[in-house]
């Protein structure tokens, strides 16, 4: 292996281990025998002023101004609004006003905490008064007041970690690098392809990466076209994202992943559920803008010394020796009256990809090098309307179209662009009342997976004096021409909505119930727009003539210049060529509509120290035809009745979604066709159609929906400043959708099938440790958080078109280290590192401006499943051999540097230094035709900007 970087940098890039080493003396790990801050004593007054605001954000804002240390569990504060506290107040006399009208009170759970609770809806809607604390009495500084998810469903990211996090591309995806049990694609990791900007595919829990569910402010953004299709150069399937649309995190303040208890209320996935809300409008005026460079020329490119002088070379998509990428970012944020508030903003995220247009070299009459291009936008406009104290309307545009420009390697005018991206329109009202609260959204979306071609055709001549572009001496082909002109996309509209009730009292318990209801309507859309013709090399026949029978000369698809090329060590020439067969994919459309319907109901039960939610969530969809029942339960035992150890499990099923490319495959066969001619008394005939001796084709069965269930066991430990949660995921996927080739026994053709064939399973356990206080050293302070995996995965197939799943595939056993196992029970390649440890460290220095964040990310080795090339000989009959190939495990360190500096006023200047693998560690992947690839070395990243 070596580093490349193929063009010298024009500053040479600093030593890295003093600075590395100065930044880790100013890390947590500095920090472990300090005492949290200092607080003013409880029942001293301080000088406060919060206010009226949503409930949450006020009692963050108390325990920052008081350091008093709050608890509660998000569902308790959503929706609720708080009443303003200006004045000098001692801390519970304040937290009492911020909760006065909403129902909801506080007590103390042991050392100067408290824990806020719903009162009965009986109760009278007062809040219980704690005497104040002795005067000598401190409470620990709180910076973030607890969140949990009483289920241990999963976790947030609050907005100061979303800002300073190094987050790959400035994609969702990549803030849930510090999540356990998040597995990202290794592919997209490899050193050579450092140039992509779209986000990485993640697979939750060891679920298919395209079965998540991803909303943006409670509404979905998964595109549904076809997300297992991945291939650029395809001539019939462009390839589509899981996300349709592809949010920069500048327009996020918030991020919740759930990955085990989810709540009925979410449906149509087998991972997971991640949902980012994005900013609201700013009290004030205010806004920023900033850009953001990094370059091939500010990272280390670790390749196999193999790959190296191809790489250097590279004429391929996959293989990226230099890039540049730049992104702009810009919003601004305020109210146009006291109860009416606008926020817009924009982003570009761009990327340039010069590489060799030919693999070979020498004098081309076509261009030598070719830029390929990535681009995706974001436009987004929310307002958000109080209508009234307990009515308020969020609408939202968002405009986030995606053009990626590619060519194919070794061709004339193949140039070709796909699309991607959506949009979105969302008006979601929120109303509360006495009895609880409702929530109706309506929205429409779009999804786009297009492609537009240089050309209508493609053509694979034979060398020649007039086709002689391809500047290889031994090419047998010489090929001009592009992918045809492909419309995927869908549209759709949707209406939802839930009730929330305020907690009610029913004997000895306390019941909060949850239901509601989705619809949604969905037109997908395949659109050949004109006739596109592929010409083969195999037929390109010689010729004296380009007559034309009809009358003519065919200068197209003939040329009388003489070729000639080696084949087999043989030389073939000829006068001239023509081609006398061609495969048509003519225009036309397949397009269908289909209708979804969803409910849920759930009940959260609160009975002494027992906590637990029953939930029911079913779905119906005239595509697939098929109702579905998803039960979902969990329980939450507080075993010392203090809220700080807790015992919970659950048994929960998760329905995935069905993909439209299942029944437009169907259709879009009908639009190949192949036509044939010859010669005859020296005229080339007119094209007549020629139906193809083995033809593929798909056929739409009925398959089921595919699920997952799940059982889970966890404990959630919280101790002074610290809260520890262990949980163990035992995930059952079945019926998993799979692409099968089959062969009609009566026609001996090819056909595709879509089956229910497919299975996975997976046990994961995940261990977190994080701060609840920050911790103070000198003037600086700091933030924790540890998270372990251990994940054993073990799936029939990579996704939904993976070939191997063929009817031989199905049957068949392999010998696996010496046994003999079924093909399908093989274990997982991709997204299944069996361990990994993740460190998150946040600090702050005030005095210097800055803040930094450290990522660590300990991977361990990781086996890949590989055919061996052998066979071996059982009672009589023979299996191919297979065995377990161990790669090593690696050690990463990213970081973000943040300086900021007020200039007057409200406006500063700010930069985020970032650096990825500080270390310029050699990282190894799976290997690719047995050569090793690498993750990226050390890479820079500087964005600069201005905020007012």
């Amino acid at each position: 292996m070596r580093p490349q970087n193929p063009l010298s940098s024009p500053v040479p890039l600093p030593r890295l281990r003093p600075l590395a080493l100065a930044v880790a003396l100013l890390s947590p790990l500095a920090a472990l025998p300090l005492q949290a801050a200092e607080a003013p004593a409880a029942g001293v007054a301080v000088r406060l002023n919060i206010p009226a605001q949503a409930l949450g954000p006020a009692l963050i804002e108390l325990g920052r101004q008081t350091r008093l240390q709050i608890s509660f569990p998000p569902a308790l504060v959503e929706g609720r609004r708080s009443a303003a506290v200006s004045g000098s107040l001692p801390p519970l006399q304040a937290l009492e006003r911020l909760l006065a009208g909403t129902r909801i009170g506080y007590r103390s759970t042991g050392n100067n905490t408290v824990l806020l609770e719903a009162l009965p809806a009986l109760a009278r809607p007062a809040t219980p008064i704690l005497p104040a604390a002795p005067a000598d009495r401190h409470l620990p500084e709180v910076k973030v007041v607890d969140q949990r998810d009483p289920f241990l469903g999963g976790r947030t990211i609050d907005e100061e970690l979303i800002r300073s996090f190094p987050a790959g591309n400035g994609d969702a995806t990549s803030l849930l690098k510090m999540h356990p049990g998040v597995q990202f694609s290794e592919t997209r990791m490899q050193s050579k392809r450092q140039g992509e900007i779209a986000p990485q595919d993640i697979s939750i829990n060891g679920a298919k990466y395209y079965q998540n569910l991803f909303q943006v402010d409670g509404a979905r953004i998964n595109n549904d076209i076809d997300p297992g299709s991945n291939n650029p150069n395809h001539f019939t399937d462009p390839p589509s994202a899981a996300q349709g649309i592809a949010l920069d995190t500048s327009l996020i303040c918030k991020l919740q992943i759930a990955d085990s208890n989810v709540s009925a209320r979410y449906g149509g996935f087998n991972g997971g559920v991640v949902n980012v809300e994005t900013c609201d409008p700013s009290a004030e005026l205010s806004g920023a803008m900033s850009v953001q460079y990094t370059s091939s020329n500010w990272t280390k490119l670790i390749v196999d010394e193999r790959d190296y002088e191809a790489f250097q070379n590279s004429s391929e998509y996959t293989a990226q020796p230099r890039f540049r990428k730049v992104f702009y970012k810009g919003n601004v944020s305020g109210r146009i009256n006291e109860s009416w508030g606008v926020t817009a903003a924009f982003s570009r995220r761009t990327s340039d990809i010069p590489l060799r247009a030919y693999s070979s070299n020498g004098s081309t009459t076509d261009a030598a090098e070719k830029t390929q291009t990535r681009q995706i936008d974001n436009l987004w406009l929310k307002n958000v309307i109080n209508i009234s104290p307990d009515t308020r309307l969020r609408v939202t545009v968002v405009d986030a179209p995606g053009e990626d420009n590619y060519f194919i390697k070794n061709q004339k005018d193949s140039g070709f662009t796909l699309t991607s991206g959506g949009q979105q329109l969302q008006a979601a009202l929120e109303h509360r009342m006495s009895t609880g609260k409702w929530f109706v959204q309506a929205g429409y979306s779009s999804s786009d997976s297009s492609r537009r071609g240089e050309t209508d055709y493609m053509k694979s001549w034979r060398p020649s004096a007039a086709k002689n572009w391809n500047p290889a001496p031994n090419a047998t082909t010489v090929v001009e021409g592009a992918w045809g002109n492909v419309d995927q996309s869908s549209k759709a509209a949707s209406l939802q909505a839930r009730f929330e009730s305020i907690p009610l009292a029913l004997g000895p318990t306390a019941h909060r119930f949850m239901a509601g209801a989705e619809f949604e309507t969905e037109e997908a859309r395949y659109t050949r727009l004109n006739n596109h013709y592929s010409y083969l090399p195999a037929n390109a026949k010689s010729t004296t003539t380009c007559a034309l029978a009809g009358g003519g000369t065919d200068s197209d698809t003939c040329s009388l210049s003489p070729y000639s090329y080696v084949s087999g060590g043989t030389t073939v020439s000829g006068p001239g060529q023509y081609f006398n067969k061609r495969d048509i994919y003519r225009a036309g459309e397949i397009s269908f509509s289909t209708k979804k319907f969803g409910y849920f109901l759930e009940d959260d039960i609160s009975w002494k120290r027992l906590r637990t939610r029953f939930g029911l969530r079913g779905d119906w969809d005239d595509y697939m035809d098929k109702a579905t029942l998803a039960p979902r339960f969990s329980l939450n035992l507080d075993v010392l009745g203090n809220n700080r150890t807790n015992v919970i499990l659950g048994q929960n099923r998760y329905y995935g979604r069905s993909f439209y490319a299942y029944r437009l495959k169907e259709g879009r066969e009908a639009l190949k066709i192949t036509e044939s001619r010859t010669i005859t008394a020296g005229k080339i005939t007119d094209w007549v159609y020629s139906a193809p001796n083995s033809a593929a084709a798909n056929r739409f069965n009925e398959i089921n929906i595919p699920f997952d269930d799940e059982q889970m066991l966890g404990l959630s430990q919280r101790f002074d400043g610290w809260l520890a949660e262990l949980k163990f995921i035992h995930r059952e996927g079945k019926d998993q959708v799979t692409l099968r080739t089959i062969k009609d026994m009566v026609t001996n053709k090819n056909y595709y099938s879509y089956t229910n064939d497919g299975r996975t399973e997976t046990d994961i356990t995940t261990l977190t440790l994080r701060s609840t206080v920050p911790w103070k050293l000198a003037a600086t302070t700091h933030q924790w958080e540890l998270g372990l995996d251990i994940t054993e995965n073990k799936r029939s197939h990579t996704d939904i078109s993976e070939s191997a799943i063929s009817q031989s595939n199905f049957d068949k056993y392999i010998v696996y280290n010496g046994q003999l196992i079924h093909y399908l029970d093989r274990p997982a390649n991709n997204f299944n590192r069996p361990k990994t440890l993740r460190l998150t460290t946040l600090s702050s220095i005030p005095a210097w401006n800055l803040t930094i964040t450290n990522f660590f990310r300990l991977k361990s080795g990781y086996k890949a499943v590989v055919d061996t090339g052998t066979t071996q000989t059982i009672n009589g009959e023979t299996y191919d051999v297979w065995k377990t190939k161990q790669y090593p495990g690696s050690l990463s360190w990213d970081m973000n540097i943040g300086w900021s500096k007020k200039v007057s006023g409200t406006q500063s200047i700010f930069a985020n230094l970032r650096i990825d693998n500080v270390l310029n560690r050699s990282m190894q992947l799976e290997p690719v035709n047995n050569i090793p690839q690498y993750e990226t070395g050390r890479q820079f990243w500087l964005e600069l900007g201005y905020r007012f």
